[in-house]
């Protein structure tokens, strides 16, 4: 069910996409919650100017339902083994320590799609380690057909909004029903 963390969630401090993300409302109030979760408690509707841009500190790109990917041949993927997390930190994806490295499967394995990252990258859920792959190949051309992509991740994407002086006022869901998206910077 969309928005009941299955226990194969997994969240992460990272947006999806390139480029630093700007959004403004649509409406006149901010549904704002305590926690990046739709059970969490509303904490108000903070009252903004419609068209204005959201400031925000944080944000949360969270997995609610994994995807499944199947593989039809034997082969590898490159990657970079994350740890058994279910929570990947900005500190943690930037550390030096993950070495990419060729992670080789055979035919008829499956593993779980979790999340696409940026330039082609994603993260996935493989033998119980969190893995960022270098270069999605069930999204694109190349060795498309050694994939099957039985399943797409069920994902929501979270930023803590703050007020003038960068004050957390709580979390705001990004929907396209309230958020405008405006164009990315680097």
């Amino acid at each position: 069910m969309v928005g009941c963390p299955s226990a194969n969630s997994f969240d992460s401090e990272l947006w999806p996409g390139e480029g630093i993300p700007h959004f403004a409302t649509k409406n006149n109030h901010l549904i704002l919650y305590e926690q990046p979760s739709r059970t969490s408690r509303i904490l108000s509707k903070q009252p903004v100017k419609k068209g204005g841009e959201i400031p925000y500190s944080e944000t949360r790109f969270r997995t609610i339902h994994p995807g499944i990917v199947t593989t039809t041949t034997s082969g590898h993927l490159f990657g970079r083994p994350l740890g058994t997390t279910s929570y990947l930190s900005i500190e943690q994806y930037y550390a030096p320590e993950p070495v990419w490295q060729d992670l080789p499967y055979k035919a008829n394995e499956s593993f779980e799609y979790l999340q696409d990252r940026a330039e082609g990258t994603c993260f996935i859920r493989w033998k119980g380690m969190i893995v960022e792959i270098e270069s999605c190949p069930w999204l694109g051309l190349s060795q498309a057909m050694d994939f099957d992509l039985l399943e797409e991740p069920v994902t929501e994407w979270w930023v803590r909004v703050t007020d003038d002086n960068n004050q957390p006022l709580g979390w705001l869901l990004i929907e396209e029903e309230s958020v405008k998206f405006l164009p990315r910077t680097l």
